[in-house]
């Protein structure tokens, strides 16, 4: 079993709060079951050229039960943008236009072993590339293409970024079918391990680029959870502005802080926005805020929630994707308690020093607990994003 890299995660283990912190390297408790490492694709300019694609992907599936025999991602000659649709009668692949070039098949059904995944031209010399749904969860998809010798880039590169965005879009799909809540946490940390200053003053790691990933990371998720001090600290709007998309609900832990509701989210006219409450008793008068407030309720006497049961609240009101957008306590709580069923790590090429460490397990958790994980690697220009999955059982 391949351990994850020193350099990647960082941890401290609180012991109690009148005690020093104990440093536990992290690589010591979680595992991955298997690594690929994908090559430079170039997939900031595809993932932009998909992504209209991808939301009119994510807004068909909002509408079946069932998953299509065949869905299609289509590219024409001369344009830089791709198309999806889904053939009535779930009926094979017919170019509808000579001008198509470029055609990625997904299929669904039965999957025999050794079929569901071809590079192949059709009669009238389409290039496409076919794979099956199952696959695009798997780590050996890349894998795959890769061993396709003669794949063009214009195949390749999309495809990569299919792997990398549609299994959100699939896991909200069966979480809706499951009445379940599909999870994916995103955290931008230094090279070596730290998110913030040491006072907590926000970093700007990632660039353009991280900030375009986590939009679109917010667009295909119904709602975001964010930290109590992340949401402090950073007064995020919580919006999608670097991609196309809808904006997702805001999910945040209700502080007693006086600034708290002063935040330029709760001005937002008709926004709803849910509060994660410890007691119902201690409702707050919101009638002078901007927003509409979805009180969820916790009879909590911990020091933190327990992310099942909020996943079980949330899931009531009809929410079947969340999206961790830190900190990293939040993300860590879920981590420990196997929640996560995605986790995108940005790796940035620059250095913080002393500031605050990625991930703080919690005294009540054991390192032990965390569940194996598979690990692909995008390498993005001077930056690697790190996609987590949990190892199938």
């Amino acid at each position: 079993m391949k351990t994850l890299h020193n350099l990647f995660w960082r941890a401290i283990l609180l012991i109690n709060e009148n005690e020093m912190e104990k440093v536990v390297n992290i690589r010591e408790a979680i595992t991955t079951s298997s690594c690929y490492k994908s090559s430079e694709l170039d997939l900031e300019k595809t993932s932009d050229e998909l992504w209209t694609a991808l939301l009119s992907c994510k807004k068909f599936l909002s509408t079946v039960s069932f998953l299509p025999k065949r869905q299609y991602f289509i590219k024409n000659e001369d344009e830089n943008f791709w198309e999806y649709f889904v053939p009535k009668a779930n009926s094979p692949f017919k170019p509808i236009n000579e001008k198509i070039c470029y055609v990625i098949e997904i299929q669904s059904g039965s999957n025999l072993e050794g079929e569901g995944f071809f590079g192949l031209e059709d009669q009238k010399n389409k290039t496409v590339l076919a794979f099956h749904v199952d696959d695009i969860t798997q780590l050996n998809l890349n894998t795959k293409i890769e061993k396709i010798f003669d794949l063009e880039n214009e195949l390749r590169r999309p495809a990569t970024s299919i792997s990398l965005y549609l299994p959100i879009i699939l896991g909200e799909w069966r979480a809706r079918q499951n009445s379940s809540v599909f999870v994916t946490g995103h955290l931008t940390q230094s090279e070596d391990g730290k998110i913030t200053k040491k006072d907590g003053t926000p970093v700007w790691l990632g660039g353009e680029m991280d900030k375009k990933h986590t939009h679109r990371l917010r667009s295909l998720h119904e709602s975001l959870l964010i930290g109590s001090k992340t949401f402090r600290n950073d007064n995020p709007k919580l919006t999608v502005r670097h991609c196309k998309g809808k904006n997702p609900i805001p999910i945040i832990f209700k502080d007693s802080h006086t600034s708290f509701f002063n935040k330029d989210l709760f001005k937002v006219k008709n926004r709803e926005v849910f509060l994660l409450c410890r007691d119902q008793k201690q409702q707050s008068n919101y009638e002078n805020l901007q927003c509409r407030i979805n009180e969820l309720n916790f009879n909590v006497n911990k020091a933190v929630f327990s992310p099942k049961e909020i996943l079980t609240k949330l899931e009531q009101k009809g929410i079947h994707s969340v999206f961790i957008e830190g900190g990293g306590i939040t993300i860590s709580h879920f981590l420990t308690s196997n929640l996560l069923d995605r986790f995108h790590l940005q790796i940035t090429n620059r250095k913080i020093g002393s500031g605050v460490n990625s991930f703080t397990l919690p005294a009540s958790s054991s390192i032990e607990e965390i569940h194996s994980l598979n690990r692909i690697d995008y390498k993005i220009k001077d930056q690697t994003l790190i996609d987590y999955s949990p190892v199938s059982s």
